[in-house]
């Protein structure tokens, strides 16, 4: 039923918003999600989550296929089969097959950045299989796919674990030369939908994959990050002295030391960064990476009650997070890629400041990159 309320206030935000004609709402199905794959025979296949308004049910949410030649096409061939009027004034996130994303999603977005009413919130994620497999689970939350998926965003992009996607900022930097965009995947795990990556993409093409917390590390360097929740496993050896029995005791020897890792979950309470280009000619440029943190919990119990103890953390997470940082340019590299804006500043420290996408695909799989991070753990005691 809550649901139903929360689909009623769409509906009436649409009609309240703007100019436009005097509509009964009780005859409007509106759009809150949409997906684009292609079919056997390559056609398009649209795949619509709609919020109809029946005083009559207590099913509020339905899903609606159509397939064309275009995307009216498929949207006309969708809209046979309701009696509602298909609107797209609450259309929250747009999901693009794998297939699809791969070959380009170019022409697929300029209907929704020229659509007023679509285009300034709408989200754009990349499906691990096919759009249609995700609207279509069996999942309860599929029902409410649109709504969901935008909730689940805004969630992670509020924590700093994901960069902004709506439309907009998506077109911006990947029309900008020197710099490109990423998305996340949705999947299914359990039959319920998540977000189990982030597509990098050259130019409006998906062209790999990296992981969840490869992509905070990107908001970290295109963003401040402020108490956002973060993982990191670090070796166990320079901890080993300082891990306590849960009487409180030092271990001498436990049974978890064969293990090699300890997982500490901590929040980053500030974190930013700054690069410069220290050699135009030679494309080296020096990254800076400020984190201050808080530890929060770790797979085994470390007591880290002085200043050696809490540098020998920040030690270690400093060599982490730098050799992370060396991992994800590598693959950004192989898939010449440019999420950080590389590009962008070399075409600033340039003369004429002229650079071609084609140059600047040829150029950062040479770029060097000195990564220095620097950690300040805020609070530190016993760590369970």
């Amino acid at each position: 039923m809550r649901s139903k309320y929360i689909g009623i206030l769409f509906v009436l935000s649409y009609l309240l918003t703007g100019c436009i004609p005097e509509q009964t709402i009780e005859e409007l199905a509106v759009i809150s999600g949409r997906g684009i794959d292609f079919t056997e025979d390559n056609r398009l296949e649209k795949t619509l989550n709609v919020i109809r308004f029946d005083p009559q049910s207590d099913d509020l949410y339905t899903t609606l296929t159509g397939i064309g030649d275009t995307l009216k096409g498929a949207r006309e061939e969708a809209s046979y089969r309701t009696a509602y009027e298909l609107v797209e004034g609450q259309l929250n996130i747009e999901i693009f097959g794998k297939e699809v994303a791969q070959q380009g999603i170019a022409p697929y977005l300029s209907s929704s950045v020229r659509d007023a009413l679509a285009s300034d919130t709408m989200k754009l994620l990349v499906s691990e299989t096919t759009a249609k497999e995700i609207f279509h689970s069996d999942s309860s939350k599929s029902k409410t796919i649109g709504n969901y998926l935008d909730t689940l965003i805004n969630k992670e992009v509020e924590e700093g674990k994901m960069v902004p996607i709506v439309v907009h900022d998506f077109t911006r930097r990947t029309e900008t030369i020197g710099q490109d965009g990423i998305l996340p995947i949705v999947g299914l795990r359990e039959n319920e939908p998540r977000i189990v990556g982030i597509a990098l993409f050259q130019g409006y093409r998906y062209v790999a994959d990296i992981t969840l917390h490869q992509g905070t590390l990107i908001n970290l360097f295109r963003n401040k990050l402020a108490n956002t929740p973060m993982q990191i496993t670090l070796p166990r050896e320079p901890f080993k002295k300082y891990i306590v029995e849960y009487g409180g005791r030092d271990k001498g020897n436990s049974k978890n030391d064969n293990n090699d890792e300890i997982s500490f979950h901590l929040r980053v309470v500030k974190g930013n960064s700054k690069t410069k280009v220290k050699d135009v000619k030679n494309l080296t440029y020096h990254t800076d990476i400020h984190l201050k943190v808080d530890l929060m919990e770790a797979t085994e119990t470390v007591s880290i009650k002085n200043s050696h103890v809490a540098d020998i953390f920040e030690r270690e997470m400093e060599k982490e997070v730098k050799a992370e940082y060396e991992e994800l340019l590598k693959q950004t590299q192989d898939a010449k890629s440019d999420p950080f804006g590389y590009g962008k500043l070399y075409r600033a420290n340039t003369k004429d400041g002229k650079l071609t996408e084609k140059e600047w695909r040829e150029k950062f799989p040479n770029i060097h990159v000195n990564f220095h991070v620097h950690v300040e753990l805020m609070n530190y005691g016993t760590i369970k």
